[in-house]
């Protein structure tokens, strides 16, 4: 054997094609036998999925390929839905691999939750005999099919493999799948199922097309395999310990004795359930009984509860009463307030108004002194006076009230004037030096300000004398100095601190003057005006004639406006102060309103249910005595002095009856299933259970009686354990020389097949030799391998008379019991084949010789795509194995074998015996139907190992017939 190792030995199917369990073993030639439309050709499919690496049926035409009968592909929903229908459908591949790190692996593939369409697969090195109980397990029906297991599912089965194998797997992408099975790495290759020479697309492919091709191989129009198997070959023995020293009558009286004993236990072991059953039912018993245990004070409780009741009725009448007193109360004062509210609110909004009016004002104000930065109030009033007796000069000309040339003469004059001032106001700003401002000390120049503005901001022209500064001084001395003012005699000045005039915004204003009488000038002096601009100018000279007017009337207002502004602020402070005191006390009130609102309602709720609490303590108080007075027998085997463990109510009552019901039935069950006990003998009737009354005192001395049985059990059954073995022993040798025997005839056969190996197809003879052994041997040798004889378990009846059937036919009465070859094999006889030989069909016209070649060409490729020289023991699936030429199947098969190739084929139950024979394998996937499948549409179950063929002679098989 190479380095690498890897043979799959199985593959599993659970709720998946038509199977509810499918368990088939592949490790060696094997042929799936069944009649149209079971599954087999299905589960024979499915191995393409194991050694493919897609993680998605999406593409399944491209990537696996299934097809039907005529070639046509299946759909991606339909295949997906064929393998993987339910939540508990899995596909399982075991394979063994011997290279360091053990001989057992598993692939599992199951539907996978991360898309539609996609599979999964987990690999683990637990072997799958490990893990079958997770997937089915026997029933407890006669022929061994077995059910379902009820908690599969994914995550068990993961949690399961996870907790026992720290070195899984699980692969959701191709690419870590094919880095699993393809691995080459020999150190790397734990899950490895082909490793490749190379793992890359190309050789992926390659191989994905050699696994498609195995499944269409086949051709039409093949010819039965028509030869027969040939004899077994006697073979010598290396030893002639062949005594058995077998007394069949000692056998059988020993064996009717131990029958009738573990009879008699295995009745009382089968009755197992129902004693556990008498015990859950005394248990349930007690415990509805004790549950009646609050009928007893629930009684006394109802009627101390009643009287209560009463007594809280009234008191809670006198409360409502005062409840509703409290309530009237508390809504007057909140009524009282809400009006004092609404009354202040309207002050608020007189005073609102008040306050806006000569809000306006004062911003008018503003605006004019904006206008006039640094002019004093005097000034302002006299600059808008004059502006004003322009403007209505200007409108008596344009109305014709004044003469155009007198109008002329007076504007004339005004520019004069005017431009005079300008001159002044120019020179006052160019000599800023000789301003009483830069002249003077600051005191002086306040108290000029303070007398009048405009003879602080006056200019000299000069430089002040000595004589000038003197006057001054002189004058001001007259003036007595205070904080707040100056005192002139009996006169008072009040202190205004100096603001110097804007010269250069009095010499922009004097300016548009100048420029505005001299427009007018102009226009006076030009022509007529036409109507239209005559009647806009007397409409524009009117309104700045308003406005002016207006400004003169908000300068006259401004300190009652400013006092008056003050005083309104003043009051709606106050009055907000009101407002806010109000809501706050709205707010108390409406809570204490609220508040007793609240409490006259939860005390008529109080009321209410007190009433509704009275008629149900009445009503449980009836039923409850009715239904003590009813089940008075039960209560009879409580204590009176119990005190009660909760409260009663409709579900207590409702306890109580469910209770009584169940004592009734678990009292008729209980002595019905002692009855049974006592008609099998199991137990004598010491306490009258089969007589007309029995109540509970009998009935649990009656359940002791059984316990006191089972309690027993373990000791029995060592005793009859002890027994059956020293049984068993006494046949264990003469398992060890019919084994023996079998094993040396079976070696003989291996050897002899193994000279006539190498054969090619169509040019060398096939010759290859089976012996034929008598059936009833052969059946007794596989039944000594599923038989452990050194145990302390009865074997079955069947196995005892096959026996004693063996020693009666194999042996005589007066001889010792020696075992030989000459009773044992029946048929040797060569399968021979040779090439153009008369009743072979002509290679040339043989589809199935295309077939082959096909097949053999597939071997050698998937060995040339192999690593490491590898060797294998891989299925070469074979679907309608009946359509092969049978003539070619004895080079075939061992050509497949030496190959590295285990055959898996399948046919119907129409298939030839012989071919079924020659494969050596059968499995009959459609003798066995579940009553507990996964889903009622797949109830087919096959497991337990396959079928295997022997050959009889001519007088044997008119025997059988």
């Amino acid at each position: 054997m190479s380095n690498l190792f890897i043979g799959v030995k199985r593959i599993v199917a659970v709720d998946s094609s038509e199977f509810a369990y499918a368990e088939l073993e592949v490790d060696e030639h094997s042929m799936l036998v069944a009649q149209g439309n079971v599954g087999k050709s299905s589960l024979i499919n499915a191995i393409r999925l194991f050694f493919l690496p897609e993680c998605s049926l999406a593409k399944q035409a491209v990537n696996f390929g299934f097809s039907d009968s005529h070639g046509e592909f299946y759909s991606a929903e339909e295949t997906f839905n064929h393998y993987f229908p339910s939540k508990y459908s899995f596909l399982i591949l075991e394979y063994e691999k011997r290279v360091y790190d053990g001989p057992h692996c598993c692939q599992i593939i199951s539907a996978s939750q991360t898309g539609r369409l996609k599979i999964e697969r987990m690999f683990t090195q637990l072997p799958f005999a490990q893990l079958r109980p997770l997937f089915w397990q026997e029933g407890d029906d006669a022929d061994g099919i077995g059910q379902r297991v009820d908690s599969l599912s994914k995550q068990r089965i993961y949690d399961f493999i996870q907790k026992h194998d720290k070195r899984y797997e699980i692969a959701k992408e191709p690419n870590k799948v094919a880095a699993i099975i393809y691995e080459s790495e020999l150190q790397a290759s734990r899950y490895t199922l082909f490793p490749l020479r190379e793992r890359n697309t190309q050789t992926i492919n390659s191989l994905r097309a050699l696994i498609k091709l195995l499944f269409v191989a086949s051709g039409k129009n093949k010819k039965p395999f028509t030869d027969a198997i040939a004899n077994i070959i006697e073979s010598a023995k290396k030893t002639s310990q062949d005594q058995l020293g077998f007394d069949i009558a000692q056998f059988k009286a020993q064996h009717e004795s131990l029958k009738l004993q573990e009879n008699q236990l295995n009745k009382i072991i089968n009755e197992e359930k129902l004693y556990l059953k008498i015990l859950k039912d005394r248990e349930d018993f007690t415990a509805y009984l004790a549950m009646l245990g609050d009928v007893k004070p629930g009684l006394i409780w109802l009627q101390n509860g009643l009287d209560k009741l009463q007594q809280e009725l009234s008191e809670h009448a006198n409360k409502n009463g005062q409840a509703q007193s409290a309530f009237e109360i508390a809504n007057k004062a909140l009524t009282d307030l809400e009006g004092d509210l609404k009354s202040e609110k309207r002050k608020q909004r007189d005073i609102s108004k008040d306050l806006k009016q000569f809000e306006q004002t004062t911003q008018t104000v503003a605006r004019i002194k904006h206008e006039f930065p640094g002019q004093s109030v005097e000034f302002i009033q006299q600059s808008i006076q004059d502006d004003l007796d322009e403007k209505q000069h200007e409108l008596d000309i344009v109305e014709g009230r004044v003469a155009r040339d007198e109008a002329i003469a007076s504007l004339e004059t005004k520019l004069t004037q005017l431009c005079a001032r300008r001159d002044k106001l120019r020179f006052a700003i160019d000599k800023n030096e000789f301003s009483l401002e830069a002249q003077l000390p600051k005191n002086q120049v306040d108290w000029l300000h303070s007398i009048h503005p405009a003879l602080a901001n006056a200019n000299a022209g000069h430089e002040l004398s000595e004589q000038e500064r003197t006057v001054f001084e002189q004058f001001f001395s007259l003036f007595e100095s205070h904080p707040s003012h100056f005192a002139f005699y009996d006169r008072r000045v009040e202190f205004k601190a100096f603001m110097r005039v804007n010269r250069e915004a009095e010499l922009e204003k004097l300016t548009q003057e100048i420029e505005s009488v001299e427009k007018q000038l102009k226009e006076i002096s030009g022509d007529a005006p036409s109507a239209l601009h005559q009647e806009q100018s007397i409409k524009q000279l009117q309104q700045q004639i308003l406005l002016n007017i207006k400004d003169l009337e908000a300068l006259s207002n401004d300190d009652y406006a400013q006092r008056r502004v003050s005083e309104l602020v003043k009051d709606a402070d106050i009055t907000n102060s009101s407002i806010e005191a109000l809501e706050y006390s709205i707010a108390a009130a409406l809570k204490k309103c609220e508040t007793a609102r609240a409490k006259r309602e939860s005390i008529k709720a109080q009321y209410s249910q007190c009433k509704e609490s009275i008629a149900q303590h009445s009503a449980l108080l009836k039923q409850l005595k009715s239904f003590a007075s009813t089940n008075n027998k039960w209560l009879v085997l409580l204590p009176d002095d119990q005190e009660l463990s909760g409260y009663i109510n409709e579900n207590t009552l409702e306890l109580f009856q469910t209770s009584a019901s169940h004592l009734e039935q678990l009292q008729y069950a209980l002595l019905s299933q002692l009855r049974s006990f006592i008609d099998a003998n199991i137990i004598d009737d010491k306490h009258g259970i089969k007589g007309d009354a029995p109540f509970w005192h009998e009935i649990s001395k009656c359940v002791d009686d059984v316990s006191e049985v089972y309690g027993n059990l373990d000791t029995q059954r060592s005793l009859l354990g002890r027994q059956i073995e020293e049984h068993n022993h006494t046949i264990g040798t003469k398992k060890e020389i019919i084994v023996q025997n079998f094993k040396i005839i079976k070696a003989f056969e291996k050897e002899i097949n193994q000279a006539f190996a190498g054969i090619t197809i169509n040019n060398v003879e096939s010759v290859e030799f089976e012996v034929g052994i008598n059936k009833q041997f052969s059946s007794l040798v596989n039944e000594f391998a599923e038989t452990n004889l050194y145990s302390n378990q009865m074997q079955s009846d069947d196995f005892y008379q096959r026996l004693v059937a063996f020693a009666e036919r194999f042996f005589d009465k007066d001889d010792n019991f020696t075992l030989t070859m000459d009773r044992v094999i029946d048929s040797f006889e060569p399968r021979v084949q040779l090439k153009n030989k008369r009743g072979r069909e002509d290679k040339k016209q043989s589809n199935s010789t295309n077939a082959l070649i096909k097949i053999k060409l597939v071997q050698l490729l998937l060995k040339r795509l192999i690593a490491h020289n590898c060797d294998t023991s891989l299925p070469i699936v074979h679907d309608e194995i009946a359509n092969i030429d049978i003539g070619q199947f004895d080079w075939w098969l061992n050509d497949l074998a030496e190959s590295g190739f285990k055959l898996m084929a399948a046919g119907t139950h129409s298939t030839s015996a012989e071919l079924q024979a020659k494969i050596g394998r059968r499995h009959v996937m459609d003798a066995l139907t579940t009553a507990l499948p996964y889903h009622a549409e797949r109830n087919r179950v096959y497991w337990k190992g396959a079928e295997t063929f022997t050959s009889l002679e001519t007088g044997e098989q008119a025997e059988l017939i």
